[in-house]
């Protein structure tokens, strides 16, 4: 994920991830599952946010739309969602705390 920042990809599949890892899809979701106690949607989603929150820091002018997309994720309300998921605040309320 981090490497090829496959997670970039909207339309990303638990199978793609399981092709480019020469390996069955079971086998990633049990990692997954072991080691960050996350579903396969959470865990794509956490490096979307990831990545979104850098972007968000390092290219303040970039608009929401923008770095949502570049993020891998395909709506606003997805991305919104996941947002306040992943950090327990909404975009305004983290760049607000990054500002402090």
């Amino acid at each position: 994920m981090e490497q090829d920042k496959m997670f970039k990809n909207n339309e990303l599949k638990l199978t793609d991830v399981a092709k480019a890892l020469l390996t069955n899809t079971h086998y990633i979701l049990e990692c997954i599952k072991e080691n960050r106690n996350q579903t396969f949607s959470q865990f794509v989603n956490s490096y979307r946010i990831e990545y979104a929150k850098q972007q968000l820091t390092e290219n303040p002018n970039l608009s929401i739309v923008d770095i949502y997309l570049a993020a891998g994720f395909s709506s606003e309300r997805s991305f919104f969602r996941s947002f306040k998921n992943v950090t327990g605040m909404t975009t305004r309320q983290w760049i607000k705390e990054q500002q402090n």
